[in-house]
């Protein structure tokens, strides 16, 4: 989230080797701590924008407290895409400043700060709602189940569908390798990963493992703004392996 490739890298290396030797987790860390201050500037950022291949363009904005809000538009067939829905007044916001009409919502998870604006958004613009299957009867308005392995495309955008549960039992993210793009939902934050709040660690090992096989140059665009607050917890004394 907010990062670039090279350190996104940097971020996987810390979080998700978590197997590693401690000399070269502590390297990780040191990296981090001479990194992270810049970045940190960013984390207050109310919006992003990036645009890939000429015709995908990405906003990324904040909803509600530290959710992000994020919705891409694929310009040659007019398709947008917003990943989650946690609140409907800023995400019309930034439909309204770019002229786009919500075609999609990709929904990583079923808890309430991910779903909230499902239903006004769908009534709306009668978007399609697609959502991990094995949390389906718990996202508003879904339509389209998907699981892990699954591919699709909306417009020029090729979508593939990780399982990623851990967070929550059925949580998926979606793979953009056309954008070179990862949208994890809760699974993985800049800094951190989700709270075990329904799967077991195991679980959450295998999915993170999923995420760390993605190309290096691959962006995560994360759920949540929880950056200034990680990087606290590593830079306190009493954190091991620093």
């Amino acid at each position: 989230c907010l990062l670039s490739r090279g350190l996104g890298d940097v971020y996987k290396r810390q979080h998700l080797l978590r197997d590693a030797d401690g000399a070269s987790l502590r390297k990780d860390i040191r990296l981090l701590q001479g990194v992270v201050p810049f970045y940190l500037s960013l984390a207050g950022t109310t919006c992003k924008k990036e645009i890939f291949m000429g015709t995908v363009e990405i906003r990324q904005f904040i909803c509600r407290t530290d959710n992000f809000g994020v919705l891409l538009h694929d310009a040659d067939s007019g398709a947008t895409i917003s990943i989650d829905a946690p609140e409907e007044a800023p995400i019309l916001k930034v439909l309204d400043e770019e002229g786009w009409t919500l075609t999609h919502i990709l929904t990583t998870h079923h808890h309430g700060d991910h779903v909230a604006a499902n239903d006004a958004l769908k009534a709306r613009f009668g978007a399609t709602i697609v959502g991990p299957a094995a949390e389906a009867e718990r996202i508003p308005g879904i339509d389209r189940q998907v699981e892990g392995g699954e591919t699709f495309a909306i417009g020029a955008i090729a979508v593939e569908v990780l399982d990623t549960p851990g967070h929550t039992l059925g949580s998926v993210s979606y793979h953009m390798p056309g954008i070179s793009a990862v949208f994890a939902g809760d699974a993985l934050f800049s800094l951190g990963c989700g709270r075990l709040l329904e799967g077991t660690a195991p679980m959450l090992w295998e999915s993170l493992k999923r995420l760390r096989a993605l190309p290096d140059e691959t962006m995560l665009y994360c759920g949540h703004e929880y950056t200034a607050v990680s990087y606290t917890h590593l830079t306190l004394p009493t954190t091991p392996y620093v």
